[in-house]
């Protein structure tokens, strides 16, 4: 699995949108780079664990439900407990939390918030990443507000308004996206002539479009294939 791009140590990260839920594809990816993992979801880890080849990966299940060989909890004292000897034990480390509105339902907000304050010391100390999942449709949106406030929002409604860029940036991105829905390949040369700009100066705009993880670069041989991200389809 491929994720759109690779999360930076040191934050905690929630994604909100449903239908373009990439939760595990950036673990997976967190994984790839060299992070140890733990998965606390709401899906049965067995089914999770053949779906994306993660046998050695130890997952949670946010469920009351006891089944032999599968640890389950619903408490976010258990939760956060678990998450904090992991992160401890394990420096470069990285939770998938799957399943926040889960907790909200079965625990206070302000007990859930007082946690996350904890987890926000933590992966700064242990160069961790935590990826928090919410679908804020279940969820009152004081408390979908509150968690936002604690963590980057990575595929969110607010992520047009945490990223700003050059008008002639949001054209080039705009573009990206109009050949990809035709699948039609678009290449830096087409950049170039399309804006009328010079080649550094195209490579420096692709730079940070990338950097931003709005486009993904494909190497097809020799030439190389602009992608926009799903983070990219909705900053245009």
């Amino acid at each position: 699995t491929q994720a759109d791009f690779h999360l930076q140590p040191n934050q905690i990260y929630l994604i909100t949108d449903q239908q373009e839920n990439h939760a595990f594809e950036l673990f997976i990816d967190s994984l790839n780079q060299g992070h140890t993992g733990l998965g606390i979801i709401r899906a049965n880890p067995d089914e999770i664990k053949k779906k994306y080849h993660l046998q050695k990966t130890p997952f949670i299940w946010l469920s009351p439900q006891k089944i032999q060989n599968i640890i389950s909890e619903t408490e976010v004292n258990s939760v956060s407990g678990i998450i904090e000897e992991f992160v401890t034990k394990h420096p470069k480390s990285v939770i998938l939390l799957d399943g926040m509105d889960y907790l909200l339902l079965q625990n206070p907000l302000e007990l859930i918030l007082d946690k996350m304050y904890k987890w926000q010391d933590l992966v700064t100390s242990h160069s961790a990443i935590i990826i928090i999942t919410l679908n804020q449709d279940l969820i009152d949106q004081t408390k979908v507000k509150a968690i936002q406030a604690l963590t980057v929002d990575v595929y969110g409604r607010s992520l047009k308004e945490n990223i700003d860029l050059a008008p002639i940036e949001r054209d080039i991105l705009q573009l990206i996206n109009n050949k990809n829905s035709t699948n039609t390949l678009i290449s830096y040369k087409d950049i170039t002539q399309q804006f009328d700009i010079t080649k550094p100066t195209t490579r420096s705009k692709i730079a940070r479009l990338q950097g931003l993880g709005l486009v993904n670069i494909e190497q097809l041989g020799r030439y190389k294939s602009l992608k926009i991200t799903s983070r990219g389809r909705k900053v245009i």
